[in-house]
């Protein structure tokens, strides 16, 4: 009777993406900041028999997740269950309520054909509160980041081992995620204001699949509700008729490859390389071959003074054309004469400054007065603290 009446609690989430190569012990290379980096996404089960940890791996070549991903990674655990303990039958999965990868048609149809095929007796999804603190993936998470953030991370592999130090891991190279939604959705039609509903129980009674949904996960007094499933047709899904992800993996686009050539090639050890990087590509150094350094023998480059483009203009100031004051003159548009009057206005304001401090001590009454100078382009305001008898 236990056997029967067991229930398999399951929560489930995505953490935030992990980019790749990433540097925590040592220091990160300046440049690699804005290069482009491969993402990793890590999915990960809770099973709250013993406090069971999981965790799956696969990088954007796979991507971007949808439900497929949700889909086939909880049908992989459920039968890795199963071939276990064949008399768990009876499952409740925790997630949260995001619509792209957990609470859309494509996962209510993949429960109810769970059921229909008899893998499972009782199956029930229960989304957590929209804006939810925390739940059990989250502090796996935490913990997963806490090491990663602390570790030189180069191949998915050593994320692998990252993760395998608060989790069981398993890296997914596409082999094992199923194309369910195309399939789902030829058989099954629209579930309407499935974005409101909170609960979803899918079970067999007197042999005959029933569905009841509500509106929260938690509450007990409203009630539960019959819902109907419009099926087109009675066709068997089987995974064994699905076409999974490899075969449609994608290749990372030639910028991102030239900019993880870069960075391998010259920050990171050639045994810690992805197997997808060439070794036989030489990237230079940014200060080798024929580059002259500014540094040693040779002398700096003197600054260029800046000039005015407006026609006829000797860096005093010009007539501005869209005034129609003949006299009228632009300090925005030329900027040698900004510059030098914002040069003295500064070395007017740090002699005034020097005023303050020498006459902090001897004087009581203070004066106060505030100059805003103004351009087209900038806005400069200073304000002077005067001592005076």
């Amino acid at each position: 009777m236990l056997m029967v009446e067991f229930i398999l609690v399951l929560s489930c989430d995505y953490q935030q993406a992990k980019l790749i190569p990433h540097w925590g012990e040592s220091a990160q290379p300046g440049l690699s900041y804005y290069m482009q980096k491969v993402s990793h996404e890590v999915f990960g089960i809770v099973d709250y028999r013993s406090d069971s940890k999981h965790v799956f791996i696969f990088d954007e070549r796979i991507t971007p997740k949808n439900t497929d991903h949700t889909i086939s990674l909880l049908h992989a655990y459920i039968k890795q269950v199963q071939l276990a303990y064949p008399w768990i039958k009876r499952f409740c999965i925790f997630m949260d309520n995001a619509c792209s990868t957990n609470k859309n048609r494509y996962m209510f149809a993949w429960c109810h054909e769970m059921v229909k095929q008899g893998k499972v007796d009782y199956i029930r999804l229960a989304f957590l509160v929209p804006g939810h603190t925390k739940f059990s993936p989250d502090r796996l998470f935490s913990s997963i980041a806490h090491s990663y953030n602390r570790s030189d991370v180069f191949t998915i592999d050593e994320l692998k081992s990252v993760c395998s130090q608060h989790a069981t891991t398993i890296i997914e190279d596409g082999n094992g995620i199923f194309c369910w939604k195309q399939q789902l959705q030829d058989k099954y039609g629209e579930v309407s204001g499935i974005r409101k509903l909170q609960d979803m129980r899918f079970f067999n009674y007197n042999r005959d699949l029933r569905v009841l949904v509500r509106r929260s996960c938690w509450n007990e007094a409203i009630g539960l509700e019959s819902t109907n499933v419009i099926i087109k047709h009675g066709m068997r899904i089987s995974i064994d008729s699905l076409h999974n992800y490899y075969e449609r993996r994608s290749n990372l686009s030639e910028q991102k490859m030239n900019h993880m050539q870069t960075m391998y090639s010259r920050w990171v050890s050639p045994d810690r390389w992805p197997l997808y990087l060439s070794r036989d590509v030489v990237i230079p150094e940014p200060n080798s071959g024929n580059q002259k350094s500014s540094s040693g023998n040779q002398a700096p480059k003197p600054r260029k003074k800046s000039k005015c483009s407006t026609p006829g203009c000797d860096g005093r100031g010009h007539k501005n054309p869209a005034k129609q004051s003949q006299g009228h003159t632009t300090r925005a548009g030329c900027p040698p004469y900004f510059s030098s009057e914002l040069t003295f206005l500064l070395i007017f304001d740090f002699c005034l400054a020097l005023t303050f401090v020498n006459s902090f001590s001897t004087h009581n009454h203070t004066h106060f007065y505030c100059r805003m100078y103004h351009t087209h382009y900038y806005h400069v305001w200073t304000a002077n603290f005067l001592y005076c008898y």
